[in-house]
């Protein structure tokens, strides 16, 4: 009975840290099933955006205020998918070089090189948006933020 219960931990074990291995890949193929493909700041920035734009009248926003948080979101949404295109097809061609009876070593490095000089500039934008962000609002609002974001949601009746 012991050695029965010892196989089935050891399995539940096996199948639970491989499930979490899958998620946290550093390709990212397990994070798109979790966040559609956004990094951690993109989550964060956009979480903040969302939260303050729906949440303005609490958090009394001014018209200012709404603005500038509005164009900051539809000017990074733009960005953020210009650069992920840049990317998508960036691994496209690299994929492509990788499937060459002989692979030109060069070119894939080139390619791969630009592939995260662009994953590079697209944090550096998304800190700087994240900073601006972070000017318009004051410390009771990003609180305010956070508070609101913790709350239990309340769910939508389809009636």
């Amino acid at each position: 009975m012991k050695k029965i219960i010892t196989v089935f931990i050891s399995l539940m074990i096996i199948t639970t840290s491989t499930f979490a291995m899958y998620q946290y890949q550093p390709d990212g193929h397990g994070r798109k099933m979790m966040h559609g493909g956004k990094g951690k700041l993109e989550m964060k920035i956009m979480h903040i955006l969302r939260g303050a734009l729906k949440n303005k009248e609490e958090l009394n926003l001014s018209n200012d205020q709404v603005s500038k948080l509005k164009s900051i979101k539809t000017d990074t949404k733009k960005e953020l998918i210009k650069k992920q295109s840049e990317i998508d097809i960036l691994k496209i061609d690299i994929k492509s070089f990788l499937h060459e009876d002989k692979i030109n070593i060069e070119a894939v490095n080139k390619l791969i090189d630009s592939k995260y000089d662009i994953k590079k500039s697209k944090a550096k934008y998304l800190v700087v948006k994240l900073a601006e962000v972070k000017l318009i609002l004051n410390n009771d609002q990003l609180k305010k933020i956070c508070k609101i974001s913790h709350r239990p949601h309340k769910m939508k009746s389809h009636n």
